[in-house]
């Protein structure tokens, strides 16, 4: 027999008859019958059967077996409607109509009152509360509603306006760089042809397909570069570097310092560019400066009614509902706007709003019409200023998301 052979079959042996596989073989014999006596176990063992004698009573509620009366139509423990017998196509449609369209549900209740200046304030602060939206489920589904009218409103409108805009620009940009070309191509003949009468033909293409001046565009940013001088800053770049160079490029070009301020220029450059998809972007980030509105809101509401010995909570209430009505109110005057074409209620919207808020500021905090006019007018100062740090905010989210 071969040496080679001879070896490989001793090898074979000693991998397939060694103590190491001996010892795994009798692991998985072990194993395999652990397996099968846990099953035959599982299979055999009494499991309870569902007989007529285990089902509660006729007169009962089958899902909790607490005795109902001959008039109940549902259980007083678990609220269940009593079983009358297997369900029926026509009652499966009835029951969601009764759970989508029923006008005592919460969705109904608070859109009844919403429209109500105060009203849903009142009664959350008085205890009724199950029965409405709870205050921060409500302007969050009135937010979403308002940034998803204004995304379609903005990006269709605004966006195309937007686009035609940078599209603009851009021709310009490019008919620039042809007249600057043909302004060295005439020098180049005036140079070859000195001639009176090329002269005066040369003269004549330059006067009628030449201007004198050069577009330009304004890029604005918010200086960083000196923290203790933070100031708005503008810069002007020729329309031919906006089109033809890079975002990162541009800042570089024209001397901005500081890569906070060179982030914020080619950022904007680029949301310029960009169009209708950087008009959709900003839509999106003005969440986080809706977060910030709402809780600065109610702590100017603390301020004006120091002694009125509310807390800062029931402000935050009174704030939301209002901002909820503002905000569907807003949703319906965009997508009437876009659907017809109609800017008249998105214009009532300011005074409508205005009204409202007065209002519910009466109703609320029962001051007469006097104190509440005062208060409501500087309070419309001090929510602009609030307005304007918050749609900063969403600006710089907008900025560094993008």
């Amino acid at each position: 027999m071969p040496l080679a052979r001879y070896c490989s079959i001793k090898l074979g042996r000693s991998l397939t008859n060694g103590p190491l596989v001996r010892t795994i073989k009798a692991f998985c014999r072990k194993f395999w019958r652990w397996v099968v006596s846990r099953s035959n176990l599982l299979l055999h063992q009494d499991c309870p059967t569902l007989t007529e004698s285990s089902l509660p009573p006729e007169d009962s509620c089958k899902n909790c077996a607490r005795p109902l009366k001959d008039g109940d139509k549902y259980c007083p423990g678990c609220g269940q409607k009593k079983y009358t017998g297997p369900p029926t196509l026509w009652g499966l449609f009835s029951e969601l109509f009764e759970t989508v369209f029923n006008l005592d549900n919460r969705l109904f209740r608070t859109l009844r009152d919403l429209p109500i200046p105060g009203q849903l304030t009142i009664k959350y602060l008085a205890g009724v509360q199950r029965p409405f939206f709870q205050p921060l489920r409500l302007f969050f589904v009135s937010t979403v509603l308002m940034l998803g009218a204004y995304s379609i409103f903005a990006v269709d409108r605004v966006g195309e306006s937007f686009d035609a805009s940078v599209e603009s620009r851009r021709s310009n940009a490019y008919h620039r760089l042809f007249e600057f070309e043909l302004r060295a191509e005439l020098d180049t003949l005036a140079e070859e042809f000195p001639d009176p009468d090329a002269r005066a033909l040369l003269d004549t293409i330059r006067t009628r397909h030449l201007s004198a001046s050069r577009d330009s565009m304004s890029l604005a940013y918010l200086d960083l570069h000196d923290l203790q001088r933070i100031q708005d800053r503008t810069i002007y770049i020729d329309v031919a570097d906006y089109n033809t160079m890079s975002p990162e490029q541009i800042p570089e070009k024209y001397g901005v310092k500081g890569w906070l301020n060179r982030y914020q220029i080619s950022q904007n450059a680029a949301i310029n560019r960009a169009g209708g998809r950087g008009v959709a972007n900003l839509m999106g980030q003005m969440i986080w400066g809706i977060l910030i509105l709402i809780p600065l809101t109610a702590l100017m509401l603390k301020l004006f009614y120091v002694r009125r010995k509310r807390t800062y909570v029931e402000h935050m209430v009174f704030s939301l509902h209002v901002h909820s009505f503002l905000f569907l109110f807003q949703a319906l005057a965009a997508l009437v706007f876009y659907w017809f074409d109609s800017p008249a209620v998105l214009w009532a919207s300011i005074p409508v709003t205005i009204v409202y808020f007065i209002v519910a500021q009466k109703r609320v905090y029962r001051q007469g019409w006097g104190k509440t006019l005062i208060k409501a007018f500087l309070m419309f100062f001090g929510y602009n200023f609030i307005l304007t740090i918050s749609t900063a905010v969403a600006m710089v989210f907008s900025l560094i998301l993008y």
